[in-house]
């Protein structure tokens, strides 16, 4: 008996030979799936609340196909009925409320946290980049960016979380003949993935929040939440990735924070590149953290709010991310008193002719035009220009492969880490002091943050000031400018540590 064999090999064979008979009219198949499925996402023990902005629920995104079709996806149509559907398979609740304001939770199941979030439509565009050979088959850039406002327990604002796709799509707009029409299922198709890796950056975010509403260990009358296992909070941490379990401290002294708290006039922005957009031979070398749980925990080391620190991370640190941050959101907040820390941990690249030193974002390479780095030099001007009464960047990079001048007889000018403070160490007090990795160092974040712990108290009085840190970084970084011993911003107090 002849017996017909069916192998998924077979199979798509089959399923090519019908498309071509077909002429592949609006048909689609999918190769069948070998192996096991990949395992579902684990369920985050929240009560989920959000309002959506008008500039969501309005919204439209608009493309010309074909030749001259306009094309309009209803993309804040599908981004809550994808925000619905994720929350309703990953969260222990979740509700989308019309409302002004902080949005309150509907009900809060037994066990679970109370969530509330806004999201706002920040910005939307899909443009064709090239149109080579036929025009129905092009690259378009598609981005969009919401920002996410989480509120604590209390009903305020946490630091905003940016929800962003962007990136390069291969687009097919297939043009009926004789009809001046074209298919624009592609397109949609388009959309809906965006949207769903909006989605999925959300649920990270709902995991971080999570996890620190329950480390916060708020009053019973306010949250019913039972907490949740290790294996769970190392799970939500990251969820976007293989999650790490989280760092442990380096020494047994650790940060305390003052009496009255953490200081509410520090603020903190804390970037971490640990993967690019476009890789590039070589560029893992040299970096420092390679667990997404170290940057925020550097951040408590200086005694900064967890709502007063923004962390830029992967691809939520792209050029646009990081000059927002420090040309918006940074200065709406500080005063005269504040006290910023900004810490940078990925590549950098020094230019071979000049040594102006930029730093490579998550959307960066060596090979990209200065103007998609960021200047050191411009975070300089930045952190000058806010009148605050300290700004501390760490700067924690390795200098990434650059080629030489064209011209081989002119030799590579080394890196010019100075920039714009060489002449800020004067009679008058500096206002911004840059710590910046020796050349060649390869130690951890916790060579540079380590003394923080207690190792730099050198008087013993329980409090590590501004002074005193920056000794204990003699040989394992260049601090700029120079200070001399009777400026005043040494005697800043940055921790106070119980032994």
């Amino acid at each position: 008996m002849f017996r017909l064999n069916t192998s998924p090999y077979f199979a798509a064979l089959l399923a090519i030979g019908f498309c071509v008979t077909a002429a592949c009219n609006d048909v689609k198949f999918r190769m069948p799936q070998l192996g096991d499925p990949p395992p579902p996402q684990p369920v985050i023990p929240a009560a989920v609340t959000v309002s959506f902005d008008p500039s969501v629920r309005n919204a439209i995104l608009e493309h010309q196909a074909c030749a001259d079709v306009a094309w309009k996806g209803p993309l804040g149509e599908a981004i809550i009925q994808a925000f619905q559907e994720t929350g309703r398979a990953r969260f222990a609740q979740m509700a989308v409320v019309d409302t002004v304001g902080v949005p309150k939770p509907v009900s809060v199941p037994v066990g679970a946290t109370p969530v509330s979030a806004t999201i706002k439509l920040v910005h939307q565009a899909l443009t064709a980049r090239t149109r080579t050979g036929s025009d129905d088959r092009y690259l378009a850039q598609l981005d969009i960016q919401l920002i996410a406002t989480f509120y604590d327990l209390q009903g305020q604002p946490v630091p905003d979380a940016p929800l962003i796709y962007s990136d390069s799509v291969k687009v097919w707009t297939p043009q009926f003949a004789g009809s001046g029409q074209c298919a624009t299922q592609e397109l949609t198709e388009v959309m809906n993935t965006a949207v769903e890796h909006l989605t999925t950056q959300f649920y990270g975010y709902v995991g971080q929040f999570v996890t620190k509403l329950l480390k916060q260990a708020p009053p019973v009358a306010q949250i019913a939440a039972s907490p949740v296992s290790p294996a769970a909070e190392t799970v939500v941490a990251a969820p976007a990735r293989t999650a790490a379990a989280p760092i442990t401290a380096i020494s047994t002294a650790q940060p305390a924070p003052a009496a009255t708290g953490q200081d509410q006039n520090r603020y903190a922005i804390m970037v971490n590149v640990g993967l690019y957009r476009s890789p590039w031979s070589g560029w893992r070398e040299g970096l420092s953290v390679d667990n997404k749980e170290t940057v925020p925990t550097l951040a408590r080391s200086f005694n900064v709010p967890d709502n007063q620190t923004l962390l830029l991370q992967d691809e939520l640190a792209s050029q646009a991310d990081i000059e927002e941050a420090l040309s918006s959101w940074l200065p709406k907040r500080i005063g005269k008193d504040s006290i910023v820390f900004v810490y940078f941990s990925g590549q950098a690249l020094a230019d071979a002719k000049t040594g102006e030193v930029y730093l490579i974002p998550y959307d960066g390479t060596p090979a990209s035009s200065r103007t998609r780095l960021i200047s050191l030099r411009w975070i300089q001007s930045r952190l000058q220009k806010l009148g605050a009464k300290l700004a501390l960047a760490v700067i924690d990079t390795p200098i990434a492969s650059n080629a030489d001048p064209k011209d081989s007889k002119t030799k590579s000018v080394g890196p010019n880490w100075t920039a714009d403070l060489a002449g800020s160490a004067g009679p008058s007090t500096p206002t911004v002091i840059q710590i910046a990795r020796t050349p060649n160092s390869t130690n951890q974040p916790q060579g540079l943050l380590s003394g923080l712990n207690g190792n730099a108290d050198l008087d013993h009085d329980g409090v590590i000031t501004v002074g005193e840190w920056l000794r204990s970084l003699r040989g394992t970084a260049t601090t700029v400018p120079t200070l001399p011993p009777t400026v005043a911003v040494q005697s800043i107090p940055l921790v106070r540590v119980s032994r």
